[in-house]
């Protein structure tokens, strides 16, 4: 039996008593909903539902239908269930990331209680995406139901250094927030010890931030040791040791673009979720945390991350984080910017919007007469070929599962451009007015020096050139003069080149019928 099309939210008597729910209340801060005059047995579950759907549910077991109705917020919120006299009976503040389930999290599944007798532990460790066919088990046991007992120690999941003196490490499970707290239960090598401070970081205290009296030397690995810390459910991790390093902020193109997803498909090879690869060219640590990953309109901040000398990386949702998780190390956004399919600018910029790197693409740059990549990416050719945006420098993957994220890229290779531009279009936009479309990205700088255009006879050199401010493939001319009809002008124009500093100087003739 398939789920209705309907919210719902189940409920449990875990206890030995019976209890009648008449003006008890669910609400999420908002909304208050009443319920009905109805007796929950000890151990049944019932099921809460919308007005109007009882029917829809009715197979599944029984069924009540708070009035006002609490709408479920997709991304999350924060539920209570309270009794007739107020008393707060259960909460849960739940999260879409609570289905670790990249495909789930769309729609179709409900979130599941793994163990209601386990309460000394936060929610979001004992929450997970149905594993029934059908996307949930409304009115019966989870699909997902263990009463298992936790006697597996924790494991580090992290060591990051987040300032110059600070480090946040995160555990595989929820943490007694207690235990992170104690700073003896930490070391660092090289003479530094133990920190000054430990703040375990809610709600659901799985990192703590350290801080230490002294700073960590940039590039200098260090040894830290964790010890005595424990999960909420009391396992200990003993002597544990992670090795860090802090990383310097990158300059400009230090850390390249090196693949895209703007066309995902389920049929390929890859997953169906866009992402954007980055790639360390340097020899040295690299920091990421003053980085955003930007398509003009939105930016998302990468986070506390380092990057390895020759490391690539996979920027992608944070809702589509496992599905990368198998081809290489993986940056989650939690607002990824989306990936126009025909043409779009993707920028890295630092803490001041300076450019890091960018790419202005187009879907004419698959060599796909369909103008459509299908599930392909579009790759760089040569990550060393910089600060230029040549259509050139990209191609269609030719990998057989339609793309590399993580790692080198199928069509790697070397790249020159030592081709000189050339004007594609002269378009006389007002009288006053020209605009030259080129066939490449120019250089910028000459493209804003006014002395080199210039018309004949009359007008001579232009009082402003404006180049459009994505990729410097055009510029517009305004001249203090107006062009005269039936007058054949002639238009100069030197000192010119493309951004790989091919040269373009020449004459072309124009004028208004």
């Amino acid at each position: 039996q398939n789920l209705p099309n309907e919210e719902y939210l189940e409920i449990y008597n875990r206890g030995t008593e019976a209890f009648d729910l008449a003006n008890w209340t669910i609400s999420n801060g908002t909304t208050i909903g009443s319920l009905p005059s109805i007796v929950i047995q000890p151990g049944e579950y019932i099921i809460l539902s919308p007005p109007g759907t009882s029917t829809q549910f009715a197979g599944f077991g029984t069924v009540i239908n708070p009035s006002p109705w609490t709408s479920l917020v997709n991304s999350g919120d924060n539920l209570g269930l309270r009794s007739a006299d107020g008393t707060l009976i259960d909460s849960v503040s739940y999260l879409r990331t609570w289905y670790q389930d990249g495909e789930k999290d769309d729609g179709g599944f409900s979130l599941e209680l793994i163990n209601p007798e386990n309460l000394s532990c936060p929610d979001i460790g004992n929450w997970g995406a149905s594993n029934a066919s059908n996307g949930g088990t409304p009115g019966t046991v989870n699909s997902i139901f263990s009463s298992a007992t936790d006697v597996t120690a924790p494991q580090l999941g992290s060591a990051i250094v987040i300032g110059a003196d600070t480090i946040e490490v995160c555990f595989d499970e929820v943490m007694d927030e207690g235990s992170l707290a104690v700073l003896s239960n930490y070391s660092l090598d090289q003479g530094i010890g133990s920190p000054v401070s430990a703040i375990p970081k809610g709600p659901d205290f799985t990192c703590v931030q350290l801080v230490f009296d002294t700073p960590l030397a940039i590039g200098t690995p260090y040894e830290l040791t964790v010890n005595g810390v424990t999960d909420c459910i009391g396992n200990t991790l003993n002597n544990e040791v992670v090795n860090i390093v802090r990383g310097r902020q990158p300059q400009p193109f230090e850390i390249v673009i090196t693949e895209l997803l703007p066309d995902p498909d389920a049929n390929s090879g890859l997953p169906n979720a866009e992402f954007v690869e980055i790639f360390n060219r340097t020899q040295e640590i690299l920091n990421l945390s003053n980085l955003s990953l930007t398509d003009g309109n939105a930016s998302s901040p990468l986070g506390e991350q380092i990057i390895f000398p020759g490391e690539h990386m996979i920027i992608c949702s944070l809702f589509d984080v496992e599905s990368f998780d198998a081809f290489g190390r993986v940056i989650p956004l939690t607002s990824f910017p989306s990936l126009n399919n025909a043409t779009d600018s993707i920028q890295l910029i630092g803490q001041f919007g300076n450019p890091i790197d960018f790419v202005f693409y187009s879907d004419t740059w698959y060599g796909d007469p369909n103008g459509t990549g299908n599930g392909v990416t579009l790759e760089r050719i040569d990550p060393d070929f910089i600060n230029c945006n040549n259509s050139g420098n990209w191609r269609a993957s030719v990998d057989p599962k339609g793309g590399t994220p993580g790692s080198v890229n199928s069509v790697d290779g070397t790249f020159t451009d030592d081709m000189p531009p050339s004007i594609t279009e002269i378009a006389i936009i007002s009288p006053s007015e020209i605009l030259l479309r080129f066939n490449e990205p120019m250089e910028a700088g000459p493209l804003l020096m006014e002395e080199n255009f210039s018309v004949t006879p009359d007008l001579g050199q232009p009082f402003r050139a404006v180049a459009n401010t994505t990729d410097n493939t055009s510029v517009l001319l305004s001249f203090n003069d107006d062009l005269s009809e039936n007058v054949n002008y002639e238009l100069s124009y030197a000192n010119l080149a493309d951004c790989s500093g091919n040269a373009l100087d020449g004459q072309e003739t124009l004028g208004i019928p």
